[in-house]
């Protein structure tokens, strides 16, 4: 695992459920796609870090 901005990995997006506070998912690019096109119910907030995978 790696900070954010690192360029040593695959970046992974946070995203917190509105309707749950405090409960977050962690999503490759891919995954955060499909997370912003079919679950309107959770924010994203960024970069959380980088990993190898």
């Amino acid at each position: 695992m790696y900070g954010v901005g690192t360029g040593l990995g695959e970046k992974f997006i946070r995203f917190q459920n509105r309707d749950r506070p405090g409960t977050y998912l962690f999503a490759g690019q891919q995954e955060a796609e499909s997370i912003r096109a079919n679950f309107p119910n959770f924010d994203e907030e960024g970069a959380a870090f980088e990993v190898v995978v």
